[in-house]
């Protein structure tokens, strides 16, 4: 719930922001008399405008600052980063495929590379080798 509102207060911040720094003069005129034909000039005086132009510009980048601060706290405790692929590595039923001597373990993010994963049998070093057939 709170995720969806500062989701939507960025994205309205963040159209706004680009829709009052467009609209301020600078040496070309910009696009604060051609948008409006003059209007805002003459109901806040050339140096109104800018003014107040100037003043929402640095209170909409502080709101954007301190909305970007807020979401990325609220989903930094979203646990250990994981990849699309061990995301459907768990999701799928890949896991359960035989594995491949020597093959790297991405469905159990706790084990080293070594170890077989959870619910894989495990080889013990104790097994003699397999016999090869004689060759002619």
């Amino acid at each position: 719930m709170i995720y969806t509102i500062l989701i939507l207060l960025h994205v309205l911040v963040s159209f706004f922001l680009v829709v009052v720094i467009l609209l301020q003069s600078s040496k070309g005129g910009g696009l604060a008399g051609s948008t409006f034909g003059g209007g805002a000039s003459s109901i806040l005086g050339a140096r109104g405008t800018a003014n107040f132009l100037s003043r929402a510009t640095a209170i909409l980048a502080v709101v954007f600052m301190l909305n970007s601060l807020g979401l990325s706290l609220l989903l930094q405790g979203g646990g250990a980063p994981r990849s699309v692929t061990q995301q459907e590595i768990q999701q799928s039923g890949a896991q359960n495929l035989p594995r491949v001597p020597g093959d790297m373990n991405l469905g159990d993010l706790g084990s080293s590379p070594g170890e077989p994963a959870a619910g894989q049998p495990q080889s013990t070093p104790d097994q003699p080798p397999a016999e090869k057939p004689a060759s002619p």
